[in-house]
Order: C-alpha cells, then sequence, then structure tokens
C-alpha cells in the first residue's frame, strides 16, 4: 500500500507542512506502507529530514500545469493504484484545479487551516483548535469524510511517550529553562528580539535558554553572533544555539517556559503541557493563535518596540499558578493520539483485506515499535516494555522456530490492506495450543482481533487457549465472538472443529 504526499517546505513557509505530513508518514511506515514526498525543489528545502525510508522526490515546476504533469510522472512511475493507494495534499497554492489535472485519485486526504472549498477531497483533516465541521459546509462533497478539531493533531509518537514524564514533571513548577522556537527558518528574525530582550528581565530571574533554528535559517549567522557576543560579557545565563533538533519532544520535556510560533509545534507545546507565550509568524496561523489564547492553552505575546514589554510578559508567564493553569490546559485539550485516529479513519473509508503470513527477519523493528506504544502491554502477562537486546533475542529465537517440523510456536503477522497491523501466536500446551494476540493502536476498533482469530483457526484447526484480564473488554469480546467459551475467571477455550 502506497501513500504520496505532495507539500513543501522553503524559507518563506517554513517547514510546518513537511513535519506534519512525515509525521503521518513515520506512523504508516511502522505498519508497512511505502511513503513518497513530492516537493518542489528550493534552496532552503530540508533534506535533512528525510533520513528514513520515505522517499523525497524533488521537482521543478514553474507553473501550476507543469507541477501536475511532473506529479503525474511520479505517480505513473511508481505504479500508484487508484483504488488502493492514497494522496495526500498538504499544499497552500495547490487544490481542485491541480487534482483534476491528475490522472484519476479515489482516495485523497486534504490537510488545511484555512477552511477553504476542496470538492474534490475524500478525507478532510483540519486540526485547527476550535475549527467544527460548519465551517466546511458545502465546501467539500457530501461523501467527504470531516476530521475537524484539536482531537486530529498529527504529533510525533515520542510525545505520546513521554507525555506521563511530562504530567509528572508539572506539578512542580521552576523557571529554570526558557525554549525560544518561532519556526525553523525564522525569516522575521523573531529570535534575535527576543534574546535582546532578557537583559531586561528582573536580576533574581535567570534561567538557561534554548534558542532553537533549523542549519538553512536565513538569520543563523546574526545569532550566532549575538549569542556568542552575550555568552563572552555575561556568566550567570547560558543560552544554547540549537539547529537541526531531532527529539523535540525531550527537549520541550526539558524546558519550564517556551516561546513558539502558532504553527505545528504549538500542539506539541500543548501535548507536552508547556506554558507558552505565542507568535504569529504567518497568516494561517491567526486562527489557532487567537484560539489557543481564548481556551487558556497559552498568552499571546506582544512583539513591542520596547523590550522592557517583552521582558515583563516573560516575568508574567513564569508566575507558579499562571504557568501550571497553562500546563493542565494543554494537557486537557490536546491528547496526543491524533495520528492514530487519522490512520484509523483511512483504513477505515475502503474495503478490508485480511490475512496473516509468518514472520520475516524485517518485523523485527516493526514488532518492538509496537511494543512502545502506550499501554500496549498493560494485559500482558509482563507488562514492562522488552530492551531492545531482549526483543532481538526473543525475535531470532521465533525465526529458528519456524524452521522446524514440528514447531512449538508458530508467530504470525497480521496483514490489514496489505499493512502490518499485529501479531498473532499459538503455544504448545500439553494437549492444546495458547493463542496470544496483538493489535497496533491504530487498528484498534476495527475488528482485526476478531477477523484474526477466524483465520487462525481454518489455518490450524486445533484445540485453542487463552488468558484474558476481565478488564480487557475489547479481547474477551473478540474471543468470544470467535467461537471461544469462557472457562474461567480468565481463562478461555475453542473447540476445533471435527
Amino acid at each position: 500500500m502506497q501513500f504520496f504526499f505532495r507539500t513543501d517546505a522553503n524559507a518563506d513557509i517554513g517547514y510546518g507542512h513537511v513535519m506534519r505530513c512525515l509525521t503521518l508518514a513515520n506512523q504508516l511506515q511502522t505498519l508497512g506502507a511505502q511513503c513518497y514526498f513530492i516537493c518542489q525543489s528550493a534552496d532552503a528545502f530540508p533534506q535533512h529530514l528525510f533520513l528514513g525510508d520515505v522517499k523525497l522526490c524533488l521537482i521543478d515546476a514553474p507553473s501550476l500545469n507543469k507541477d501536475a504533469e511532473l506529479s503525474a510522472e511520479i505517480l505513473s512511475k511508481k505504479q500508484f493504484n487508484s483504488a488502493l493507494d492514497w494522496l495526500i495534499l498538504d499544499n497552500y497554492q495547490l487544490g481542485d484545479e491541480w487534482v483534476l489535472l491528475l490522472p484519476k485519485v479515489d482516495n485523497l486526504l486534504v490537510i488545511d487551516d484555512l477552511a477553504r472549498f476542496h470538492q474534490t477531497a475524500s478525507i478532510l483533516l483540519d486540526q485547527s483548535l476550535g475549527r467544527t465541521k460548519q465551517n466546511y459546509i458545502d465546501k467539500v462533497p457530501a461523501n467527504c469524510q470531516l476530521l475537524v478539531g484539536e482531537s486530529y493533531t498529527l504529533l510525533r509518537p515520542e510525545f505520546l511517550q513521554l507525555r506521563s514524564q511530562a504530567e509528572a514533571k508539572r506539578k512542580s513548577f521552576e523557571a529554570n529553562h526558557l525554549l525560544i522556537s518561532v519556526g525553523a527558518t525564522d525569516h522575521l528574525n523573531i529570535s534575535q528580539i527576543l534574546l535582546s530582550s532578557l537583559k531586561y528581565l528582573s536580576q533574581e530571574y535567570y534561567p538557561n535558554v534554548s534558542v532553537v533554528l533549523s542549519s538553512k535559517a536565513k538569520h543563523l549567522s546574526s545569532i550566532k553572533r549575538w549569542v556568542s557576543d552575550y555568552q563572552e560579557k555575561q556568566q550567570r545565563r547560558q543560552i544554547k544555539l540549537l539547529t537541526d533538533v531531532s527529539d523535540m519532544a525531550k527537549l520541550m520535556l526539558s524546558a519550564d517556559l517556551a516561546i513558539g510560533a502558532s504553527g505545528s509545534s504549538a500542539w506539541e507545546r500543548a501535548a507536552m503541557g508547556l506554558p507558552t507565550l505565542n507568535i504569529i509568524t504567518a497568516d494561517n496561523q491567526k486562527f489557532i493563535a487567537r484560539a489557543m489564547n481564548k481556551m487558556g492553552l497559552t498568552k499571546a505575546l506582544k512583539l513591542f518596540d520596547d523590550k522592557h514589554k517583552i521582558a515583563q510578559q516573560i516575568m508574567q508567564i513564569s508566575q507558579q499558578k499562571h504557568a501550571q493553569f497553562l500546563s493542565q490546559s494543554g494537557f486537557n485539550t490536546i491528547d496526543a493520539n491524533g495520528c492514530q485516529r487519522v490512520i484509523k479513519t483511512m483504513l477505515r473509508s475502503r474495503a478490508s483485506e485480511l490475512s496473516l503470513r509468518p514472520f520475516e527477519p524485517t518485523d523485527k523493528v516493526t514488532i518492538y515499535h509496537w511494543q512502545l506504544q502506550p499501554n500496549i502491554r498493560q494485559y500482558a502477562r509482563t507488562p514492562s516494555v522488552p530492551s531492545i537486546q531482549e526483543h532481538s533475542h526473543w525475535f531470532e529465537q521465533q525465526l529458528l522456530q519456524q524452521e522446524l517440523a514440528e514447531p512449538e510456536h508458530i508467530n504470525l503477522i497480521i496483514m490489514f490492506n496489505q499493512l502490518s497491523c499485529g501479531m498473532i501466536r499459538l503455544s504448545k500446551l500439553e494437549m492444546d495450543w495458547e493463542v496470544s494476540i496483538l493489535i497496533s493502536q491504530p487498528f484498534h476498533g476495527l475488528k482485526v482481533a476478531q477477523a484474526a482469530l477466524r483465520q487462525l483457526q481454518k489455518a490450524y484447526p486445533v484445540n485453542m487457549r487463552a488468558e484474558i484480564a476481565p478488564e480487557n473488554i475489547a479481547s474477551v469480546k473478540a474471543f468470544l465472538n470467535s467461537g471461544f467459551m469462557q472457562t474461567g475467571k480468565r481463562s478461555y477455550f475453542y473447540q476445533a472443529l471435527a
């Protein structure tokens, strides 16, 4: 199954569109999908972000028609299947006219922030806070599925994984670390304005500061000089200039306060409960920024010419009561599960095909990623997540089992519409076989477990047993609907058909 993304990034529009598309693509790849990005070539294009298996196809198209022509050529070369594959469009410059110049596209996900017309969309995603379906009445086809509002924010899995640590940290508050992140390219050089305001903070307030930029930022050299000059004169406050940060979630976890742009990173800070002064750096951020301020997730920062006033705003947000209110508002609003909801909707939108196959060597990393999903092992006999070394040893042992004439373990990957969505195992007991199953979170609610159990019973007509925690209601239901009988508080049995 293939997913093609048409989006762009450059010094003027920043990296936000590419970053949120990469978030979706990386999650899809953990399911076995192939992902391709079609992007306009640009001097400040962030090729360093494409380090994994995501394929990048750069084009040079001076017109809409040429853009569609080159994009269509790429789709053709990659054998785009209009009935199976997906096209994801996240680009303010391209819309219905561009889509209609392409070959037939049955599955089109459009990502928007501006409530525009999209008459060719199969799914419309607008993660703007406060946006509702009413904003898209008569703007999309009647059969278009609308994913609207903050429940669908596209956040990388590390934000979900670190969320519990963030909640624990924000219970106490000390303003020791200020994060400044106003856009990767920061073409307005707001970072330097903010840095220049720090000297007007009160003598009692000396936070360490981290400034985040892209290595391709227009004003990077001047900010480097400013930081160097400042550090020579001022020893009490440490200022770090960080470029091309690869683990933003950990950096946000370490920070106590932030000043940030109102783009995609605003959702990340809210999910981590990071008290933030937000800045509007582009027109498309106005709606989001106002909604976040109104709901108490952030406080607006006004860039006065008088840097004393900027410093005063930083001091206000550093008050414990104010900061913790913003933190809790963020936690309550952004749960970091939006990406899974989007993927689940895409999978539900077409007829499902399910099959089972044996483990393959490339499944080792995929299965380990499943183990890292929050609460995925909540009802397992051993709830703790194994180390990568422990997992690798276990996986190699399972591959060896597949070579035996009479294996003690049968391990199968569950395939849903050509995507790896979980695993199902049979382990030999004295008389019967014990069955266990794991379904990756984006596929929860799609009745995958029940269908996989039915296929397992056909492929291996043996008596089966299962141990299921009573609280695991979804698994209990799946097993009962697959012909298992409850024989004890946690015990279930399936009698193979003669």
